[in-house]
């Protein structure tokens, strides 16, 4: 394709596929299929524009599960195609003579301008009155509690910053046009000093392509490549396709049928989360925390409760335990797989279950929560701040760039958040103490894969759990009635 211009687009039938996700109904197809396709898309240096409306192009039009969906139908196009025609969108329109949908371009797609969430931009950093603007905003008082005032000064911090850029900072690419043009001017006329000029446009134009690229570099996310090097291009390409990757322009119901517009997704989708968040009010929690240990004593609680000092606030943490390292765990389960997997004789059976905690952040029970601190030994007042954590969090959505819907939860521990972790671990007590107390009682027996090493039992955080279990009927009814009990508790870790 070199022999082509720069700007072109290539779509229709390309009767291939790039992933299995892109497959509906029918057997999957090997990963290697796929290996040839994707290889010319990446050394032709292609985007894919995307799609608007349902995500297949194909279908064998079968009834029942003999009925099959596939994206065979695709627009690829070259990055300066997709620099010049930004707005573009593919939508696949319905056929009622062919199995295969229309794609139908529009390049100049008329869409509506989307209020945009506040993203911080590096080239303010190489700015000295961002400084400035930043530290008057934050110096403002306000009325309220600690937290209120922190908040209010934070909003007053990004109202003042994004005035402050409406007089001070313009689009990069629309200066660099100027200044170029400045800069013909200059060179093609005939005052004194032209010299001096030349070379102040010049510094001008230089800084101007250093903020256009540090823009698109920080869009891009891409960590590998520094900028300095003149990657506009490349980091303008990778955000056109990231954000055509990451844009839903559809969503499956549970009910099969397809979202047709925004609105519908919006509520598809305040719909999901307003129910996985929302508690099943859990009562009995006897049977799990009277196995809980007191563990907390009366001089940790005094540690908690007392004011932060700077010097126990570090820079990074690598494990939870002094001594330990999260690797070490990764060793174990390798040695005990590897002494499994070799294991050929002896009249005791061994197995090793994974269990996948699903959503298992998002079902933790607040009222489970506080239940197990308690009994761990933590003092009232901490976990009434934990509590409150915990209960004054509410959600949004981010689609395609816009804030949309409110979900005020009633269950669930937030993703990333630094406290989540450190909850997830006094949660997982919760089925430490049903694990031993199964052990106790001689329900589960750990594996002993060395003569100087103890039994062996333990599970993490994507479980992997290693048990032996001697083959008779009283001990599969045990176990059995194990992995029932299990069950049963399992929306309240």
């Amino acid at each position: 394709m070199k022999e082509w211009e720069e700007a072109w687009i290539i779509m229709g039938d390309f009767n291939d596929l790039r992933s299995n996700e892109k497959k509906w109904g029918g057997k999957d197809r090997a990963e290697g299929s796929f290996r040839e396709f994707n290889r010319f898309i990446r050394a032709n240096n292609l985007i894919d524009l995307g799609y608007q409306g349902v995500p297949w192009t194909w279908s064998n039009s079968w009834d029942g599960d003999g009925e099959v969906k596939e994206m065979l139908d695709r627009c690829l196009c070259s990055t300066e195609w997709v620099q010049r025609y930004e707005k573009a969108r593919c939508n696949h329109g319905e056929t009622e003579a062919s199995d295969h949908l229309m794609l139908i371009v529009d390049t100049n797609s008329d869409t509506k301008r989307k209020k945009r969430r506040f993203y911080f931009d590096q080239r303010w950093t190489k700015n000295l009155e961002t400084k400035e603007v930043i530290q008057g905003a934050w110096r403002k008082d306000h009325l309220g509690s600690r937290m209120f005032k922190v908040t209010r000064k934070i909003k007053e911090c990004r109202i003042a910053i994004l005035e402050w850029r409406k007089k001070v900072q313009g689009n990069s690419k629309v200066r660099i046009k100027e200044l170029k043009e400045k800069l013909i001017k200059v060179r093609e006329g005939n005052d004194g000093g032209k010299c001096g000029q030349v070379a102040e446009l010049k510094s001008q134009l230089s800084k101007s392509y250093k903020e256009e690229e540090l823009y698109w570099s920080q869009k891009s996310r891409s960590k590998w490549l520094k900028e300095g090097d003149r990657n506009t291009v490349f980091f303008h390409s990778t955000v056109m396709a990231k954000k055509r990757r990451n844009t839903i322009s559809t969503l499956q119901k549970n009910d099969g049928t397809w979202c047709k517009d925004e609105q519908e997704i919006e509520e598809e989708l305040s719909e999901y989360y307003k129910d996985l968040f929302t508690t099943t009010s859990p009562d009995n929690f006897e049977d799990i925390l009277t196995e809980i240990p007191n563990t907390i004593c009366s001089q940790m609680n005094e540690q908690l409760i007392r004011p932060v000092e700077e010097n126990e606030i570090s820079n990074s943490q690598s494990a939870f335990i002094p001594g330990r390292q999260i690797l070490d765990n990764v060793v174990v389960a390798h040695e005990i797989l590897h002494f499994l997997k070799n294991r050929r004789k002896g009249r005791v059976g061994y197995m090793a279950l994974k269990l996948d905690m699903s959503k298992v952040y998002d079902r933790v029970e607040w009222k489970f929560v506080g239940r197990l601190m308690m009994e761990m030994g933590f003092c009232p007042i901490f976990v009434r701040w934990i509590m409150t954590c915990l209960s004054t969090v509410s959600y949004s959505f981010n689609l395609n760039g816009q804030k949309v819907g409110y979900i005020q939860p009633s269950r669930g521990i937030r993703q990333c958040d630094p406290l989540s972790p450190y909850l997830f671990i006094i949660c997982a007590e919760g089925l430490s103490s049903l694990i031993h107390k199964a052990v106790a009682e001689k329900e589960l027996t750990g594996i002993k894969y060395a003569r100087i090493v103890r039994p062996f039992l333990t599970y993490f955080l994507q479980m992997i759990l290693y048990y032996a279990a001697k083959q008779t009927n009283r001990s599969r009814g045990r176990s059995k009635a194990f992995w029932k009990d299990m069950a049963k508790h399992q929306d309240r870790w």
